[in-house]
């Protein structure tokens, strides 16, 4: 079984190697969707790879659940908007990204963009290598370096440099304890929409304050 986990790692790992290659794979979401989707075609033609599959479920959502997934909503908005104001980073790679629309249009962007986005990276950090790395080194240990693998792809993106990627990789890992402590995906989904909401509404409204 630890063999199978790291069959899935490893081809995950190398199909997220492709737009390095490819250079029409390198903007968003295809940097993460082309390797994501032809991953999942592989697993579903692959019987033993298929069988595998065993993060891909909703856990619970009870009390404790809930209050802990609102506790890092919180915490992780409010780290987010602290960085963005006293930090001030030059964003306007990711801000000249976004379309000049109206109102209605650019909220319906940035719910895709959270929704997409989110759902990606879980499936990738909390879904497929977190598994993988629970059975080779068991779940504390996958918590911690599946957390620090996050943060440090997140060295160019929001926030960055290296104060970034210190934020990025300890919510990394609250969001791989939330998978654990609920026994699935939803909890850490949700935690993660909400924190790509609050960059994306920070992307927005940065160019308005001036």
């Amino acid at each position: 079984m630890k063999s199978l986990h790291l069959v899935h790692a490893g081809l995950l790992l190398a199909l997220l190697a492709l737009p390095s290659f490819i250079s029409e794979l390198r903007p968003w979401p295809l940097y993460l969707l082309a390797p994501l989707t032809i991953y999942a075609l592989i697993v579903a033609v692959v019987p033993p790879l298929r069988r595998g599959v065993h993060w891909l479920r909703v856990g619970r959502l009870d009390g404790a659940v809930l209050a802990w997934t609102a506790a890092i909503i919180l915490g992780s908005s409010a780290a987010l908007v602290l960085w963005f104001v006293l930090a001030r980073p030059d964003v306007g790679d990711l801000t000249e990204k976004i379309p000049h629309v109206g109102p209605v249009q650019l909220i319906l962007i940035g719910i895709t963009f959270s929704l997409a986005n989110a759902l990606m990276e879980e499936a990738i950090f909390r879904g497929v290598f977190q598994e993988a790395l629970t059975a080779e080194w068991g779940p504390r240990l996958a918590v911690a370096i599946q957390g620090v693998l996050f943060g440090v792809i997140h060295i160019q993106g929001f926030p960055r440099g290296l104060e970034g990627m210190v934020m990025a990789s300890v919510y990394g890992v609250a969001l791989g304890w939330l998978r654990l402590r609920s026994g699935g995906m939803a909890a850490s989904c949700i935690a993660h929409v909400c924190a790509d909401a609050t960059i994306f509404a920070l992307l927005v409204l940065r160019p308005m304050a001036g």
